[in-house]
């Protein structure tokens, strides 16, 4: 079961793609979740409750497809939500 971050979420085939206005409401419930996002010299390094997890955990717990994925590491380079070290 992925984790709620928009309404109308219904069975689909294929990913309902994440447009522009949308990507700050689910790096909001990523953080109001406790999963933490640092930008390293080695790329994201995503944890949760003080431990590394791997980005594939991610993607699962929030049913993201490997694209949306992508889209969103983008988003967090050029904004750094969390405000990295």
């Amino acid at each position: 079961m992925s984790k709620e971050w928009r309404s109308n979420k219904g069975k689909v085939l294929f990913a309902r793609p994440i447009y522009k206005h949308e990507w700050p409401r689910l790096v909001a419930a990523m953080m109001e979740d406790g999963l933490h996002a640092q930008i390293t010299d080695k790329g994201i390094v995503w944890t949760y409750g003080g431990y590394d997890i791997m980005p594939s955990s991610v993607k699962k717990a929030w049913g993201l497809s490997n694209g949306q994925f992508g889209k969103l590491k983008a988003y967090i380079l050029e904004h750094d939500c969390w405000g990295s070290l």
